[in-house]
């Protein structure tokens, strides 16, 4: 080979490496390219996701006062139920007790009566007996 084509054949490989590396530098650009699209869009679902993450931490904020509102009003329902039941117990009770002793009372008066009804009626029927005998 002669110095001048050795010359060529160098610059010639040099000038593929060029060429070569002219592509491997649109091929990095495009790939650059395509991770910073791929990040935007990574970027945009982090957001989203945060959006509803918020929404999710307002709801559970809610259900959380929701639950204590409950746990309230059960505390009140039984507090009520306890009055409820020494009322009941208390009052309600005592009147029952005073009611059957007047119910006693009358049904002691009932009997005297039917005793003394039962005694006219056989008196009457005595009466009657001798009124027809004669």
């Amino acid at each position: 080979m002669i110095k001048g084509e050795k010359d060529m054949n160098n610059e010639e490989k040099i000038l593929t490496i060029l060429e070569t590396m002219q592509t491997d530098m649109k091929d990095v650009k495009t790939d650059i390219s395509d991770i910073k699209t791929r990040l935007t869009s990574v970027e945009t679902k982090v957001g989203n996701l945060e959006t509803k993450v918020g929404s999710l931490e307002t709801k559970v904020g809610s259900l959380d006062t929701k639950v204590g509102n409950l746990e309230t009003d059960m505390q009140t329902v039984k507090r009520e139920v306890v009055k409820t039941n020494l009322t009941i117990e208390n009052e309600i009770a005592k009147s029952i007790r005073l009611i059957a002793e007047v119910q006693k009372g009358l049904y002691e008066k009932v009997s005297d009566w039917k005793q003394e009804y039962d005694e006219m009626a056989a008196t009457v029927l005595a009466l009657d007996t001798l009124h027809i005998k004669k």
